[in-house]
């Protein structure tokens, strides 16, 4: 993981808040999580803040606070939309954000799922998202939503590292069938652009919440449709897409089910290739990689 560009303390957290939001000054605070790009503060029961460690993450929470008050209205799960914006400041050189906190786990954590219920959940959350977006949404350095052909050198890197160490060819053959098919033809919708199970929150076996907005754009919906390989066994499929195509204003036909499970492997070697220090990331690497195979 990439050593952070800003040491972030509770003590800073706490400079920060008496500053800018001194109502939350005074709360229990927790360190919950630490990515590659932000430190993430429980402040009490409620709420938690959001620091970028990286400039690179700037730009991911800048989107954030500007385009999920807008998509919020529609989507039928909550999303961490900032409740508050912290400002740069001389304590600290990147805008941060405080959002309500979501009660539960990340579902690759989760003891056990209603698969059922949780399917046609994922599938109403994503068919109301993947609308068309506007001229202005932001692009993403990362190519999500983009043709898989387009990022063939970052997947044949990860196959290259990979082979001799995992069975690649299941997923492979996963990844050259989403090459093949054609590619998106409506206009870009919006996506999330990092659909994983870490990134979706359940409590009591369903889903609450979906978090991470970092890679937010608009392309091909395939990207987000690759978390359902990640998320649910094969015989839960059916509930999703057909939860998806009754909110999803351009369906979903054959050849984008085949470019998402061409994205489901490719995001999954990336993971394979890429998490050998996040045992939660190199578990759903594994989860996913053994879906292909059955």
């Amino acid at each position: 993981m990439p050593a952070a560009e800003i040491p972030i303390t509770l003590e800073l957290v706490h400079q920060l808040l008496m500053v800018q939001h001194p109502e939350f000054a005074q709360l229990p605070m927790t360190v919950v999580a630490e990515g590659w790009d932000n430190l993430i503060v429980q402040l009490g029961n409620d709420f938690l803040g959001r620091f970028p460690r990286r400039h690179v993450a700037v730009n991911l929470i800048l989107k954030e606070q500007t385009w999920l008050p807008l998509l919020e209205t529609r989507l039928p799960l909550p999303i961490p939309t900032p409740i508050h914006v912290g400002k740069v400041s001389e304590l600290f050189p990147f805008p941060w954000s405080i959002t309500s906190n979501f009660p539960g786990s990340i579902a690759s954590q989760a003891m056990h799922l209603h698969e059922a219920v949780v399917a046609k959940q994922l599938g109403d959350f994503l068919g109301a998202l993947h609308h068309e977006a506007p001229n202005s949404a932001p692009p993403n350095e990362f190519g999500r939503g983009t043709p898989l052909n387009d990022r063939a050198w970052r997947d044949d890197g990860n196959l290259a590292t990979l082979r001799g160490h995992v069975d690649t060819d299941h997923l492979e053959a996963g990844l050259k069938s989403g090459r093949e098919v054609a590619t998106w033809q409506a206009p870009p919708v919006w996506i999330h652009g990092d659909l994983h199970p870490a990134n979706l929150i359940t409590n009591n076996g369903i889903l609450s919440a979906v978090i991470d907005f970092g890679d937010l754009t608009a392309g091909d919906p395939a990207t987000d449709l690759s978390g359902l390989w990640m998320l649910l066994p094969e015989h839960q499929h059916h509930v999703f897409w057909h939860a998806y195509e009754a909110r999803a204003p351009f369906g979903a036909d054959e050849a984008l089910k085949t470019r998402a499970k061409g994205w489901a492997a490719a995001l999954t070697l990336a993971i394979l290739a890429n998490s050998a220090d996040n045992e939660t990331m190199a578990a759903i690497g594994a989860t996913t990689a053994e879906r292909f195979t059955s």
